[in-house]
């Protein structure tokens, strides 16, 4: 039986220790990311992706990171470096927000009005995986078709929602 105990630890880590993941399945493999505004310009390459991501960075400048979802890294024995096996996006927007001088030009201003107004951090929670091998079992789990996690239909979001209306008074607040 797998030993997934590293999994129920977190450690604190600073943002500028954490790399992206030039494996990440949102990359074009055959595309170079040798700096941090190349994994940008690929993550927003899309209309829809780039508004998610646009999404992303407000709500953090607004709210600050919420760390519900773990952002899962591996330490590589070669250089010693952390990757980001899962939360590439969301490590991708901190450090963007810490330095709005490496956005891509497009977003840029919009970066840099943001980075102005949110509650600045240095450091987040993260999960370690002992290998690379174990940060896969997470990116399965999270990200898989044949996960055994299970997304709420249309009809149980609505349940949620309507419930958490009830529950306070209508304040969406």
């Amino acid at each position: 039986m797998a030993d997934y105990s590293w999994f129920n630890k977190r450690y604190l880590r600073s943002i500028d220790q954490l790399r992206p993941w030039s494996g990440n399945p949102r990359l074009n493999p055959e595309e170079q990311h040798s700096n941090l505004r190349d994994f940008i310009e690929e993550i927003i390459q899309e209309d829809k992706d780039k508004k998610n991501f646009m999404d992303l960075l407000r709500s953090i400048a607004k709210s600050g990171f919420i760390p519900a979802d773990p952002i899962v890294v591996w330490q590589n024995p070669k250089d010693g470096r952390y990757y980001v096996a899962e939360g590439n996006r969301r490590v991708l927007a901190l450090k963007l927000l810490r330095d709005p001088g490496k956005a891509p030009r497009d977003i840029r201003g919009t970066v840099k009005s943001l980075s102005n107004t949110w509650p600045r951090i240095d450091k987040i929670q993260v999960n370690i995986a002992p290998t690379f091998e174990d940060a896969e079992w997470y990116i399965c789990q999270r990200n898989s078709t044949s996960s055994l996690q299970q997304k709420w239909s249309r009809l149980q979001q609505m349940r949620w929602v309507e419930s958490l209306y009830e529950r306070y008074a209508d304040d969406t607040d």
